[in-house]
């Protein structure tokens, strides 16, 4: 019994000496709330936690809670005038423009790439928190594959370890940067991407490549401004970003398999969909019970902190506020932003600024989801087993969608919107069909709750491998990079192709001589 005391003893010294630094850039709501429940897990696992928040949105400011030790850098005067107009533009503009054409490319990629460049450049100058990071000699850091800033931090602040932690779905130019032969475009969509025929069509191949380039030149443009800032740092000490890329331990993604179109991943990617959603409570004895117990049906309208409902044109808003009118015996809970008084008249609207959404899409009496797709929104209501409209806008959404229609979901597009017809028809028919729209929901639902493994353990079992073993230089792939010849072997074939004609060559001379012996 002693024995097993000390041995007991012995781990949880060892897990608490561990120092890990979580690395959260507050770019919006879902990818800080996702790096704050990462914090939140490894805290409760035992370790010796830090969540260092760098606020680039005022609106965002105080909204990423946390268990663990917090250290919370104030709003830099930089971001607090910093391209307002443009996203106030940009929230506009998801609801009014296709995203997925070359201006609106172009304009999201300015827009992100300043906003990530400046945060930093702002925190690779702090030399109190350059110091303050160095002194706590961390064992390990955790950051989102969404900025690079994180490879050049990690080695500024001599943190051995590093790990990237995904809150989306892996990221298309890591089949390049993993040395992977890239995006394989007639079979895997990009993560802007959607497939309408299977990714077989000439259509479905050029949307696919064209938001592979859009991602990829995201990605490498903030990686190349980011990387200059550590260059001019660092001087001698900087190590580029390919070789920290190649040195991390892991590439940790919220993509869930059974939620997403097969693709080709190395050991070094491991998905774990859904590691960080937290457990849903039961709605009782307060005002969402009263509410829910309403009427029969009740749906809920939700399109994430991203994009705003408020910010949507009043053509879309007034169809919406028709269809409620013209469904009394339906409750709408609408996450709206703003108190304009916009359908304040109709007694089955309710409206809130914020929702506790997993809770509610785990109600029975939840109906139906009316979703912008998001990869938080579309796990969370395939572990609910509720039926969804998908209402895509930008980014990951559109392929979320073509997953939800691919498991029984139906989607919906915003400029439909426009059409009450088109609106009040889809939201009737999953109600007039809702026992074969919510068993394909809940057939969804038991193959993830039947997974033989638990991804937020399976997470806490790779960074406490990671903190024990560090990278582990056999998982990366050996081909290198941007060598053609080796991919796609071109020498050898050129050697093969020779081989062959010298051997035709031969036969045929040996035919010819032994033609004239003949005659």
């Amino acid at each position: 019994m002693r024995l097993i005391c000390l041995i007991l003893f012995s781990v949880v010294s060892i897990v608490l000496s561990k120092k890990i630094l979580v690395y959260v850039p507050q770019v919006g709501a879902s990818h800080d709330s996702f790096m704050a429940r990462v914090g939140n897990i490894l805290h409760l696992a035992g370790y010796n936690v830090t969540v260092l928040i760098i606020p680039i949105d005022s609106e965002c400011v105080n909204q990423t809670k946390t268990l663990a030790h917090e250290i919370r850098l104030p709003l830099n005067n930089a971001f607090k005038g910093l391209d307002l107009n443009r996203k106030n533009d940009f929230e506009t503009f998801m609801w009014t423009y296709n995203m997925k054409n070359p201006i609106a490319g172009y304009f999201m990629i300015k827009y992100l790439t300043n906003t990530m460049v400046k945060q930093c450049e702002i925190v690779a100058n702090d030399q109190t928190l350059h110091s303050y990071i160095t002194d706590q000699k961390f064992d390990l850091m955790l950051f989102d594959g969404f900025d690079s800033c994180g490879y050049g931090l990690s080695n500024s602040w001599e943190i051995p370890n590093h790990i990237v932690v995904s809150s989306g779905l892996f990221q298309s130019p890591y089949f390049d940067y993993l040395n992977m032969g890239g995006l394989q475009i007639s079979s895997t969509p990009d993560n802007g991407a959607y497939f309408s025929s299977g990714g077989h069509s000439m259509m479905d191949r050029f949307i696919n490549y064209y938001s592979s380039f859009i991602s990829n030149r995201l990605v490498d443009i903030n990686m190349h401004y980011e990387e200059a800032i550590f260059k001019a740092r660092d001087g001698d000490k900087h190590v580029d970003f390919s070789k920290r890329i190649e040195d991390m331990a892991y590439y940790i993604t919220n993509g869930e398999p059974l939620l997403d179109y097969a693709h080709t991943i190395t050991g070094k990617v491991i998905e774990l969909g859904g590691f960080t959603m937290e457990k849903f409570k039961e709605l009782k004895d307060d005002e969402w019970d009263d509410l829910l117990n309403k009427r029969k049906w009740n749906v809920l309208i939700s399109f994430g902190t991203v994009a705003k409902s408020s910010k949507m044109p009043l053509e879309y808003k007034n169809n919406i506020l028709k269809a409620v009118k013209a469904m009394p015996y339906v409750s709408f809970i609408w996450k709206y932003e703003v108190e304009d008084g916009l359908g304040d008249e109709l007694d089955n609207l309710y409206k809130f600024n914020k929702v506790p959404q997993n809770d509610l899409l785990n109600d029975p009496r939840l109906s139906l989801f009316v979703s912008h797709g998001g990869l938080g929104s579309l796990q969370e209501s395939a572990y609910s087993g509720i039926p969804v409209i998908v209402i895509p806008l930008f980014g990951d959404q559109h392929r979320n969608a073509g997953i939800l229609k691919k498991i029984g979901g139906k989607i919906f597009s915003k400029y439909d919107l426009s059409d009450f017809d088109k609106f009040i028809a889809a939201i009737g028919e999953i109600i007039d069909n809702i026992h074969l729209y919510k068993k394909r929901a809940l057939k969804t639902k038991k193959l993830l709750l039947g997974k033989p493994f638990n991804s937020t353990k399976l997470f806490i079992k790779y960074i406490e491998y990671t903190l024990k073993f560090g990278t582990i230089p056999i998982l990366n792939l050996t081909k290198p990079k941007n060598n053609y010849d080796i991919y796609f072997a071109i020498s050898l074939l050129v050697s093969c192709a020779g081989i062959l004609f010298f051997k035709k060559t031969k036969s045929f001379k040996s035919l010819k001589s032994n033609t004239k012996k003949n005659e």
